[in-house]
């Protein structure tokens, strides 16, 4: 009979360098400007400094007028900056990898009743420099990817101890440069979770949650990845006696 014997492998470097550090300084400055009670503006800009990949300023504008108590429209401009992590720096298949910017914009209506609120936003988003996965164990930059998408969402008080929240949104990420759908990006998203209060202080939590068909990477010939569904509970408990401290116990994914 052949006997197999197969010795350990340890391989010296870890993934990244474990000696790499980075020192980061922020800044952020808003005001808010109440023009009367139906007009309200937001100023604000955020400056961070990185002493390994340089320093960024991300502006905000945003905008809301109350048409009444029950109808309110929101407006904004925000710009957003993100470096590149240790892990994306040291496996990097570029030359160098640069931060990702993004510019987005908002529309958005809120309708507000007693035990109700609902809101709709459409948003368009242009990402810069998209710090993506070469398609082995690297990264890279793309170079522009727009965003775009129409999100819906409800909340309501069914009873005194039943709280619903329920979302959907339709989105579309593209290549501005091939005109190609984004790697793990699905049109379609939504969540439903429904919150009870049992009795005072213990509560139950379930979480509905649908993630749209996604499409693999370039370099992947396998069909696109396939919807899924899953489902989350949770109980959360305060201890009697005890005050602040709560425990929570949670299922993830429970039908499966």
């Amino acid at each position: 009979m052949a006997e197999w014997h197969i010795d350990p492998v340890f391989i010296a470097e870890n993934w990244t360098d474990e000696n790499k550090k980075r020192h980061i300084r922020s800044l952020v400055v808003q005001d808010v400007y109440e023009h009367n009670e139906q007009v309200g503006i937001t100023l604000g800009a955020r400056y961070d400094d990185y002493d390994d990949v340089g320093s960024s300023t991300s502006p905000r504008i945003a905008g809301v007028y109350r048409f009444s108590s029950e109808h309110i429209f929101k407006a904004q401009y925000a710009q957003a900056f993100r470096p590149p992590t240790f892990n994306e720096l040291w496996n990097s298949t570029a030359a160098t990898i640069e931060p990702e910017t993004i510019d987005t914009y908002e529309l958005g209506y809120i309708h507000r009743k007693l035990n109700t609120v609902d809101r709709i936003t459409l948003y368009n988003s242009k990402l810069k420099k998209l710090i993506i996965s070469d398609g082995l164990i690297g990264f890279t930059n793309l170079d522009e990817v727009e965003l775009h998408g129409i999100e819906i969402e409800s909340e309501r008080r069914l009873n005194d101890w039943l709280k619903l929240n329920a979302n959907l949104s339709r989105n579309s990420a593209e290549n501005t440069l091939t005109g190609a759908d984004v790697e793990g990006a699905a049109k379609w998203l939504a969540n439903a979770g429904l919150l009870a209060e049992l009795k005072p202080g213990l509560t139950l939590a379930a979480d509905y949650r649908y993630v749209g068909e996604r499409k693999r990477e370039a370099v992947d010939p396998r069909q696109p990845l396939e919807s899924y569904q899953t489902v989350d509970v949770t109980v959360s408990a305060s201890l009697n006696g005890i005050k602040g401290l709560s425990l929570r116990v949670g299922v993830k994914n429970i039908f499966d």
